[in-house]
């Protein structure tokens, strides 16, 4: 796609794709360099030292020193980082791209503050084994948050993401229309029909004071919201239909049941790929039945089924 995008931009020849390179130079100039494709001039290595530099002006501590070298030792210490010709104290960091996505799972790890379930979800593998193998030596890594400063700044991170939390839960529980359900949902839905609303919802001072102090909680998910201090151990990129029966969700009939017809879209969309003697095809059946039924006994499938 990026060379697509190049060939539009600076109208290279793609017509023999034997002669265009799989890496192009989407800006085409002087830096260019064209090697032997008649197609379009490849991604220059100049451009790196540009980037370099650029990188230099603004961090001027990317140089290579002692305290590095040592870190590294602690770090690994089967590899002879003294000798080694890619890292020399006083010389710029090797840094490459793909780095930065090391340096966060061994951190994050060293951290004790991020699951590697967590881990893999933010790097989008497929399994718990390439998660570890990115984070692998991270028992020895510098955990750098327990510095004062870096706590400080977890500690606004956290206040802000409590404050977030309690815009949302105003917006979509305290001052919704729409008519709540699910298992925090129905208490609170079935309360305010009592005419005798639940404090958290009617004294709006004290409810964001306890969400500021980590004592009530509300994370979007997937279909709705979650009052869960804990971590979700239901919801995975296969199933995001566990908020449905939980007991500490919070979904409504608007915004709710959109997310499930789009979910439920999804799941047919790929029973679509099987034949129906397939078991893969009996086994996508058999959810979407499930969370048809589901939807059913509390009175929505027919709500549902009428959104556009």
């Amino acid at each position: 796609n990026i060379g697509k995008i190049a060939v539009i931009i600076n109208g290279y020849d793609d017509s023999d794709l034997s002669q265009y390179p799989l890496f192009p130079s989407v800006r085409a100039g002087k830096r260019a360099k064209v090697n032997s494709f008649a197609g379009a001039p490849v991604v220059s290595l100049n451009g790196h030292r540009v980037s370099q530099k650029r990188l230099l002006a603004r961090w001027p501590e990317l140089i290579v020193v002692e305290a590095d070298i040592r870190e590294l030792e602690q770090f690994d210490g089967f590899r002879d980082w003294r000798n080694d010709p890619d890292v020399i104290i006083g010389q710029v960091w090797p840094l490459l791209t793909h780095q930065c996505r090391r340096s966060l799972a061994v951190y994050c790890s060293r951290s004790g503050l991020v699951s590697i379930g967590s881990l893999g979800l933010q790097f989008k593998h497929l399994t718990e084994v390439m998660a570890s193998y990115y984070r692998k030596g991270s028992a020895f890594a510098v955990n750098f948050l327990n510095s004062g400063d870096a706590q400080n700044m977890i500690d606004e991170i956290e206040y802000e993401r409590y404050k977030v939390q309690y815009i949302n839960y105003e917006a979509n529980v305290i001052s919704t229309t729409s008519r709540l359900w699910g298992g925090e949902g129905n208490r609170i839905q079935v309360a305010r029909e009592k005419g005798q609303p639940l404090i958290i919802t009617t004294d709006r001072e004290m409810t964001k004071k306890k969400f500021l102090k980590g004592e009530l909680t509300y994370k979007l998910s997937p279909i709705g919201g979650c009052t869960s201090l804990e971590p979700c151990d239901k919801i995975s990129f296969t199933s995001i239909f566990a908020c449905i029966d939980c007991e500490k969700s919070i979904l409504d009939d608007d915004r709710s049941l959109k997310n499930i017809q789009r979910g439920l879209n999804n799941l047919k969309r790929g029973q679509s790929l099987f034949v129906p003697e397939n078991p893969q095809y009996k086994q996508l059946e058999s959810e979407i039945s499930e969370i048809y039924n589901k939807l059913e006994k509390r009175g929505l499938r027919k709500k549902m089924d009428a959104l556009v």
